[in-house]
């Protein structure tokens, strides 16, 4: 399905609340701009704001599901989120406000210890963007002028050579998020990207981390994605990646 329309109109209201509020730290990340840098807007199936202060993306989240679309939002206080549906016609999409990022091994010390070696901010943006896999998920469009912004200084290059390297170092990524190895064949696979040389490195060598913490039914989710992608291609990068494996897994088996 084609989501151009109400991604373009739910950004539309978006901008207008943080223009009629005088709000200059909400911005729309991950998926869409990137899609939006691709040129392949229709992709993006839901909007993900950050603010740059952690309270403050709850609290302005609510007033725009409450006051802008006239709905009730689900509030995620584990996750520091809040969620606001939007329909235009027969389509809906959502929309979440966050602040740190909602994946838990940004919590963790050895990352926090290695971004402030790196001399970046502990700041609930700074989190919520190191926790996005990717750096071509790390662009920022501000909703009060319509900018693109690049705090790593690593996106706009990665997104202009089409290249998928890791936030993180890529071996601390895996052993934090091994399932990111699955995301970069599938994103490389969707968008024909290339996959920077030390995350591949570290992709080879993920299958162990990824039978250890990552469940059966998340590990054949992945690769039916993979497969769903591009089939021959896909078996042919799980295979690159030492990832065929799980492919003997029996319910993964029995399911391709």
């Amino acid at each position: 399905m084609n989501n151009t329309k109400i991604i373009n109109n739910a950004i539309t209201k978006l901008s207008y609340f943080a223009k009629e509020y005088g709000i200059d730290s909400l911005f729309i990340i991950g998926s869409y701009c990137r899609n939006m840098y691709w040129g392949h807007p229709q992709n993006t199936d839901n909007l993900e704001v950050v603010s740059a202060f952690r309270n403050e993306s709850l609290q302005l989240g609510e007033i725009f599901a409450t006051e802008i679309l006239n709905v009730t939002p689900k509030k995620y206080p584990e996750y520091d989120s809040i969620v606001a549906g939007f329909q235009d016609g027969t389509q809906n999409i959502e929309i979440e406000f966050q602040s740190i990022s909602v994946n838990p091994y940004m919590h963790n010390q050895e990352i926090n210890n290695w971004l402030q070696k790196q001399g970046f901010e502990d700041i609930p943006i700074m989190n919520n963007i190191f926790g996005r896999d990717f750096t071509v998920n790390a662009i920022l469009f501000s909703l009060q002028n319509e900018h693109m912004y690049d705090p790593t200084g690593r996106a706009i290059p990665d997104l202009e050579d089409k290249k998928i390297s890791s936030l993180l170092p890529p071996e601390m990524l895996i052993k934090y998020s091994p399932v990111s190895a699955f995301r970069a064949i599938r994103l490389s696979l969707q968008y024909d990207c290339i996959i920077d040389a030390n995350l591949r490195i570290a992709m080879q060598e993920s299958y162990q981390s990824i039978s250890n913490s990552v469940s059966k039914d998340r590990i054949m989710e992945n690769i039916v994605r993979i497969l769903k992608e591009h089939g021959t291609k896909g078996l042919e990068l799980l295979k690159k990646y030492n990832l065929t494996k799980f492919l003997l897994i029996p319910e993964i088996k029995d399911l391709i």
